[in-house]
């Protein structure tokens, strides 16, 4: 679910990506939306990379990427909440380590409580 904020944020960017074939910059997208500094929209673009909503692309200027609805469905629900889940319903048979190298130990020994998933040290 995206505040109020973020889902305006994200309107505007399909309108500017759909309009002018690229993203606007961080200070108009302040203005655009109300905002007076890049540190609000930089926050609020972190927010909806993390929920699938856009992508980023590191060091390029106007790089971002509205994606659409089909992509983000399993973006929405970090991996992490989706093995716990396939663990509980009895459906994950593989390592938790063979699924997700470098997870952290105490990730493993949480998915590894919920019972059904086997929990491998980590290599470093």
């Amino acid at each position: 679910m995206l505040t109020r904020r973020q889902h305006l944020l994200l309107t505007y960017l399909r309108e500017r990506v759909g309009e002018a074939g690229e993203a606007p910059s961080f200070a108009e997208m302040a203005v655009a939306m109300g905002l007076g500094s890049k540190g609000g929209i930089h926050r609020l673009l972190l927010a909806l990379e993390e929920r699938g909503y856009i992508r980023r692309l590191a060091r390029r200027a106007r790089a971002i990427e509205v994606l659409p609805h089909d992509a983000r469905a399993f973006a929405v629900l970090p991996v992490a909440a989706r093995l716990v889940a396939e663990v509980l319903e009895g459906r994950a048979a593989c390592s938790v380590e063979a699924a997700h190298p470098g997870w952290s130990a105490r990730a493993r020994a949480l998915l590894a409580a919920q019972g059904g998933a086997t929990a491998t040290p980590a290599r470093r």
